[in-house]
């Protein structure tokens, strides 16, 4: 079985301390399958390197 993964969308990009709050909405689908077997959100941190 294949699994592929796509971004949807970039649902938010807030500011945080010392960086960004990343939020995008992920569906995975199988290679035989009709409807996706996984439908996320998800949050990353992007934070700068402070100690530069």
């Amino acid at each position: 079985m294949r699994v592929f993964a796509s971004i949807e969308e970039l649902a938010d990009v807030s500011p945080v301390d010392d960086g960004v709050q990343v939020v995008t909405a992920v569906t995975v689908e199988r290679d035989a399958g009709g409807q996706p077997v996984c439908v996320a959100e998800t949050v990353s941190r992007l934070v700068r390197d402070v100690a530069r």
